[in-house]
């Protein structure tokens, strides 16, 4: 019996695939497959993936006819997978030895649909830059609800056990995704957004264990550092208004949250940038919000913002500013996490 399903998009990482692959073939779970997809590579992570099929013959090497991006990718491997289980590494990190044995045991033992770690270890040229040990959350059932994970995204509302919507870290029961139509958008960025949040929404059994390490590899060269993916708002302004009406047919209970935190999110990606062209961008998409969907924020703050910053260009401009040049300067973290905790501040 194949109990996991190992799905991995891969797309010029020659550089970085045999630590993957070397990552993935020593797992002291055995009863895995590891279904690899290459994306139209042009370097010679191809050649490598026939390689290391050659020699283990857990390894399904896909090639796609064209190249897909890695969320219509990642579909290819979850249509072709056998495991119990799936779970996903990007092709240019990598993750500890037991890192599959813990999540699948903490995964039957709780009956979870999706079981994760929050051990994600930040790695570059090298050298570890970032590491929050979470060790000490060992394993456990996750009984918090909808609302709790998404505000403990949103606000850093305490929960039982951590979790953010990144794919990283995450084994998902195949049976659940299948059931429920599950797929990832067929994009290059923010499919991680969507699955997880989609995914939410049915309410699934989830639980923890934290020995499960995984390591994210910062690489200058990718994707998203130069430029090439998607821009975010583009993808917003189809995939907001769909993850609002998703929630009002599957849990309608928690629609206030979803959008709250959709708002949350749609700031700080324009918050940063005063450009005429992201002002123009934003004053579109509220309007197809606001307008076509009648969705607004309850935080105090947005909702000033978003009424007043897109008046004009001016205003936009003073309002980004005054967020991020005056109230992140003079109010201390403590003040800042409770005025977010009263839904005074985004």
């Amino acid at each position: 019996m194949i109990k996991v399903s190992i799905i991995i998009p891969v797309f010029n990482v020659e550089n970085y695939l045999r630590k993957c692959l070397d990552s993935v073939i020593n797992q002291t779970l055995k009863e895995i497959e590891i279904i690899c997809i290459d994306d139209c590579s042009t370097d010679s992570s191809y050649s490598i993936l026939k390689e290391y099929a050659n020699k283990d013959s857990r390894i399904i090497l896909i090639k796609n006819d064209s190249n897909k991006g890695s969320g219509e990718t990642r579909n290819v491997g979850i249509e072709n997978a056998k495991g119990e289980y799936i779970g996903f590494i990007d092709s240019d990190d990598f993750i500890n030895d037991i890192y599959f044995e813990e999540l699948y045991n903490t995964a039957k033992k709780f009956n979870a649909d999706l079981t994760n770690t929050q051990n994600i270890i930040i790695y570059s040229d090298g050298n570890i830059i970032s590491y929050d040990n979470y060790q000490n959350y060992k394993y456990g059932f996750r009984s918090s609800n909808i609302a709790d994970i998404i505000d403990h995204i949103r606000i850093g509302k305490k929960i039982e056990y951590p979790i953010y919507f990144s794919n990283c870290g995450k084994l998902w029961k195949r049976e659940f995704l299948y059931r429920n139509n599950i797929n990832f958008l067929e994009i290059s960025n923010s499919e991680d957004f969507y699955l997880f949040f989609t995914a939410l929404a049915y309410s699934p059994i989830m639980a923890y264990n934290g020995k499960s390490e995984y390591y994210y590899v910062q690489r200058s060269d990718s994707l998203i550092r130069n430029g090439m993916r998607e821009d975010t708002s583009k993808l917003a302004y189809d995939l907001f208004p769909y993850l609002i009406s998703h929630y009002k047919k599957h849990a309608e209970k928690y629609v206030f949250n979803m959008q709250n935190f959709l708002f949350n999110y749609l700031f700080f990606y324009f918050v940063h940038s005063c450009s005429e062209d992201r002002f123009n961008y934003l004053k579109k998409m509220l309007n197809k919000i606001y307008g076509d969907m009648d969705i607004k924020p309850t935080n105090l703050f947005l909702k000033f913002y978003y009424k007043n910053a897109v008046k004009n260009i001016k205003s936009f401009v003073f309002y980004n500013k005054l967020y991020t040049s005056f109230f992140r300067k003079i109010f201390s973290h403590k003040i800042f996490d409770l005025l977010k905790r009263f839904d005074i501040l985004p």
